[in-house]
């Protein structure tokens, strides 16, 4: 399978890298690059999903993000993340069901920052935790597609579309 991310300007990016890799550490979970998904489970050929990233890409600019409170599921990939608040995000991800040719579904744009199963009294205390030393508002620069078949460890970067700058006031 492959998969449409978001990829963070370099400053949130490194946060949120350090972060992953001590949480991952500390729970024995995957490590994994920061990233906000558009869409996941694209089926077919690889040059055809980086060829209709490349047309959605051309369409976006970067986009303003930010991340108002910690969340978590009980679900492996969303375990413990950050929300991200962003229409221009909830928009892309319409755009991009449509040029996919995918209904449109419920999406919740976040940032995970573990990946696996945590009991949730350990989930709040994390978020207790760690509530002051999150970055708050970030950028997303890129649009990449990722091989997301397998092991998170055997994941692999296909293409990364850099998105233009935002026109300036």
């Amino acid at each position: 399978m492959t998969s449409l991310w978001f990829g963070p300007d370099e400053t949130t990016a490194s946060e949120c890298r350090a972060l992953i890799a001590r949480l991952a550490a500390r729970y024995a979970a995957p490590v994994f690059p920061p990233h906000v998904t558009l869409l996941g489970d694209l089926p077919g050929d690889e040059a055809a999903v980086v060829a209709r990233a490349r047309t959605l890409a051309t369409g976006l600019r970067r986009l303003v993000v930010t991340f108002p409170r910690i969340g978590w599921r009980d679900e492996y990939f969303r375990c413990f993340y950050l929300e991200v608040e962003s229409d221009e995000v909830v928009a892309a991800r319409g755009d991009a069901e449509a040029l996919f040719g995918r209904e449109p579904s419920p999406y919740l744009p976040h940032l995970s920052l573990i990946y696996g199963e945590l009991p949730a009294d350990e989930k709040a205390r994390l978020r207790a935790e760690l509530n002051r030393r999150l970055p708050m508002a970030g950028e997303l620069q890129t649009l990449e597609v990722w091989r997301t078949r397998g092991e998170v460890r055997s994941w692999a970067q296909i293409a990364a579309l850099t998105l233009q700058p935002r026109a300036r006031p």
